[in-house]
């Protein structure tokens, strides 16, 4: 039984299938008559619509498309008004686009209004006229404006630029087989549904698979962003994603069939067939596999980079290639971007690096005009500067960048006789606007005033920026191009910068300008300080030396013994010769101080041997006032400094001196020193005087300020205390002090001790001046002839009387450089005693003549000058002096020199 309902099932089933089958050959057949019926409906009626549309285009005088599309249109409205259409259902439309709607030409057949409905381009309604639209032909089976299922036959009116549409609906075409369905229905639909039923069951999960296999791989293709085309290995197009599609700018029928080749530019496009053709018998392939960079051509024209990958693959024994393409224009442009403003960087970096090492505003312009000029490849470039004369007239400087000088030479001479006001020609109007300025094209530019001498060196664009100092416009850089250049916001926006980073050079060479010229009007001022006090030193010391001279002949001679009011006269006349002496020499320390010529000359120093030594000098001072003094030094284990001993005795000197003069008779001078904290040792010296009052004590250490002592009959001369001062921090250390009126003051100054063991250097000890005379004629064994060089007659008289008592020696003078040389040629002396201001040719010169003698290179020169500067001893080394003296001479260091430098030339002999 089982097996008769499944044969009468099966039986059911296949004549069911059988009567199908042969409704739908008749359907299929009247569907495809009727749709050739539409297929020449629309075409016949499209070519007679263009007809109409040429004739009328022909036949209008006005030749506008406009008026002609209008005439057409109208005529075929009253044409077709009458026009029941076709069947119960068919009917002609005709439409157009109109922006993002598809309006209709014609009243439509079917609507009760006959009013014209206008429909979204993009909406599922009016399919057949929105492919016409698109310029597609062919037939579609979709709804029409009234949302009726419909089979329409679409072309599109080229000449018009319309639609036309000839359509059915499809229940018009289905109504005489609806019957014929309905019965077989009947009869098998038992058998269909068993049927149905037993084959649903076995294949729907295999169909649902595919479905679903299918409806990823759409949707993937579909949505992907790169493009998918497959061709064939003819090189056809077989399928294209939307990607595809929208990348090239084609829909997909328009690329369906043709050779991808469309989609290449020249010459990849000719090659392509070639490149195909030789894999196929070689079987060689260059990019399968293999992803590169090429070029695609779009539908409008344009060529794009593009990056391809291309795989193969066979298909039903059909090869097939797919690639895959990738719009890369974006990414290069990103890449160039970041290229061009790299380099833009680096072109700053170099303009502020060579900029900033200039030592002159010309070489920091001339480094930034020939950077931008190779950074951009230009080969003209120019800078115009501020007139000195006038603040709104800018003039050629001689800063130029040619790359072919002969070339633009007459362009050079040009511009080297122009001027321009602010407004006026390229650096006038970037000097007027304060901003950098590009002129694409000079030649159509017609405030360019050197448009002639430009065409004659095919000069083309240029460019200027501003460089300003102070606020205002102090230079105009100009650069010009052999070709037509555009002008880039970034290229423009870095000109602003390098005319920012060139306005920063202009300010820091003035200011280093004004810096050197400051230097130089202060080394002027030194310089010509110097030269003051080494020319009152001179004048000074000159005098000084008959006085101090002549005076110590009488106090030392023991031929001739001073009565003791003589000895008190000479006495005084000392007293103030070295006090006249001692200013002269303060004012040139606190020089050489001031100056940075003050050499220490540092070694170990036993500090309580020192002060002790200080002490016996200071209390001679002290015996007639009165003054006791207090050593608190006494006994204490002091350690020992590295610094200059007698710059240190100077120093304390100066304290003790000034606790002696301004202290109140019968006073008291108290010396201490002690260890402090920080490495140091601290020496203080107090008096008992009547202390400085709060309102000068910011002025003690002021040069030339006594506080109002000078007054007073107290020796002084203001600079003590501020030499001693410097000389203590020239020390590295600290000087100060603390004073109470009516009670006294105490100063003080610190000095670093000593971080190492240093031995004292040995002194040779000096010769009593009681016995400075005597202790000659035992030395010197033999005659000798000393020549002294001298213009000034109160010295040469002095020296006269030094030598008168000294055996063996015998004194000549010479008045003059010129006589000296004669005499030291002819009597060859044993020792000249050389001043150095003399009148003519000074001593220094006459001494190097000495030296470049063979007859008198040998001889001994002694300095003897009343020039003491640091200077005058410098410049008198190269004479190579035996020894350098300085006046007031000291009689007994004198004849000491003296003495040396005869004995060295009894031994040589």
């Amino acid at each position: 039984m089982k097996r008769l309902y499944l044969l009468v099932a099966i039986l059911t089933l296949l004549a069911t299938i059988v009567g199908g089958i042969a409704i739908k050959v008749l359907y299929d057949t009247a569907y495809e008559v009727k749709r050739q019926d539409l297929i020449q409906m629309v075409k016949s009626q499209a070519r007679l619509i263009e007809v109409v549309a040429r004739f009328d285009k022909k036949s209008d005088l006005t030749d506008q498309h406009e008026s002609t599309a209008g005439a057409t249109i109208s005529q075929l409205r009253e044409a077709i008004s009458t026009y029941k259409g076709f069947g119960e259902t068919g009917e002609f439309v005709v439409g157009a686009r109109d922006g993002e709607q598809i309006i209709f030409l014609f009243r439509h057949h079917h609507l009760p209004d006959n009013e014209p409905v206008p429909i979204p381009f993009a909406s599922d309604l009016a399919e057949p006229m929105r492919r016409a639209l698109l310029h597609q032909s062919g037939t579609v089976l979709g709804l029409d404006y009234r949302g009726e299922t419909v089979l329409a036959a679409h072309e599109p009116i080229a000449e018009l630029g319309l639609g036309i549409v000839a359509k059915v609906d499809l229940s018009e075409i289905r109504s005489p087989f609806i019957t014929a369905v309905a019965i077989i229905a009947g009869v098998g639909g038992l058998a269909i549904v068993i049927g149905a039923f037993l084959f649903f069951s076995i294949s729907n999960p295999v169909f649902k698979a595919l479905e679903a296999s299918e409806k990823r791989h759409r949707l993937t293709l579909q949505t992907i962003l790169d493009g998918i085309i497959s061709i064939d290995a003819a090189g056809i197009i077989k399928s294209a994603n939307p990607a595809a599609e929208r990348i090239f700018g084609y829909a997909f029928p328009e690329i369906a069939g043709k050779n991808v080749s469309m989609l290449m530019p020249e010459p990849f496009a000719s090659e392509h067939d070639s490149y195909l053709e030789a894999y196929r018998k070689t079987g060689n392939a260059r990019i399968i596999g293999i992803g590169r960079d090429v070029e695609g051509l779009r539908k409008d024209g344009t060529v794009f980079p593009m990056n391809l990958s291309i795989s193969e693959m066979n298909v039903d024994g059909e090869t097939l290639f797919i690639g895959a393409v990738r719009d890369i224009t974006q990414q290069l442009k990103t890449e160039r971007a970041v290229r061009e403003q790299s380099n833009l960087v680096r072109l700053l970096l170099t303009i502020a690096s060579q900029a900033n090492e200039a030592v002159s505003i010309d070489d920091a312009l001339f480094a930034c005009l020939t950077a931008v000029c190779e950074f951009k490849g230009w080969p003209v470039g120019h800078v115009y500067v501020l007139s000195p004369e006038d603040e709104n007239l800018l003039i050629s400087s001689d800063i130029w960048h040619l790359e072919n000088p002969e070339k633009a030479a007459a362009f050079k001479k040009l511009t080297n006789e122009t001027e321009f006001r602010a407004g006026i020609g390229l650096p006038g109007r970037v000097m007027e606007s304060r901003r950098p300025l590009w002129i694409s094209d000079l030649h159509q530019d017609g405030r360019f005033l050197r448009t002639k001498m430009a065409t004659d060196i095919d000069v083309k664009s240029g460019f200027a920026i501003p460089v300003f100092v102070g606020g205002r416009v102090a230079a105009v850089m100009e650069f010009f191009s052999f070709q037509i250049e555009e002008s880039a916001g970034d290229f423009l926006d870095t000109l602003s910068h390098i005319a920012g980073e060139m306005s920063q050079v202009f300010n820091r060479v003035e200011r280093e300008q004004a810096l050197r010229e400051s230097i130089a009007e202060t080394e002027k001022a030194n310089r010509a300080k110097s030269e003051f006090l080494s020319s009152m030193s001179h004048e000074l010391r000159t005098p000084l030396n008959a006085v101090l001279g002549f005076a110590q002949l009488l106090e030392l001679n023991p031929k001739s013994p001073l009565t003791m009011g003589q000895k008190d006269s000479v006495a005084h006349i000392k007293t103030g010769g070295e006090h006249l002496l001692e200013l002269v020499t303060q004012v040139l320390d606190l020089s050489k101080i001031e100056s940075g010529n003050l050499v220490l000359a540092n070694e170990s120093v036993d500090l309580a041997g020192t002060i002790g030594d200080c002490l016996s000098i200071t209390q001679r001072l002290a015996g007639p006032a009165g003054i006791s003094f207090v050593d608190n030094i006494a006994g204490k284990s002091l350690p020992r400094i590295y610094t200059d001993p007698t710059r240190v005795k100077q120093v304390i000197l100066n304290l003790l001196s000034n606790a002696v003069k301004y202290n109140r008779a019968g006073g008291a001078v108290t010396v201490d020193a002690s260890e402090m904290p920080d490495a140091m040792i601290r020496i203080s010296v107090k008096d008992t005087g009547p202390g400085i009052a709060a309102p000068a004590q910011d002025k003690v250490f002021e040069a030339f300020n006594r506080l109002g002592r000078e007054a007073l009959d107290i020796e002084g001369t203001g600079i003590g205390l501020t030499i001693s001062k410097q000389l203590v921090e020239l020390m590295m250390g600290r000087i100060g002090f603390e004073s109470e009126v009516g009670k006294g003051s105490t100063f003080w100054f610190d000095l670093p001790t000593a971080n190492k063991d240093i031995h004292e250097l040995l002194g040779e000890p000096g010769i009593d001046a009681a016995h400075a005379l005597e202790s000659i004629p035992d030395i010197l064994t033999r005659h000798n002839t000393v020549l002294y060089v001298e213009d000034n007659p109160a010295n040469i008289v002095l020296m006269e009387s030094v030598f008168d008592d000294v055996p063996n020696v015998t004194l000549k003078v010479a008045t003059s450089a010129e006589t000296c040389l004669e005499i030291a040629r002819a009597e060859k002396p044993d020792l000249i005693l050389m001043d150095i201001q003399l009148p003519g040719m000074d001593g220094i010169e006459a001494t190097k003549l000495l030296r470049a003698n063979a007859e008198t290179g040998s001889i001994p020169v002694i300095a003897i000058s009343a020039a003491a500067m640091k200077n005058d001893v410098e410049r008198a080394e190269d004479a190579r002096f035996h020894a350098y003296l300085t006046k007031p001479i000291n009689i007994t260091e004198t004849l000491r020199v003296v003495r040396e430098a005869l004995q060295g030339g009894e031994q040589d002999a």
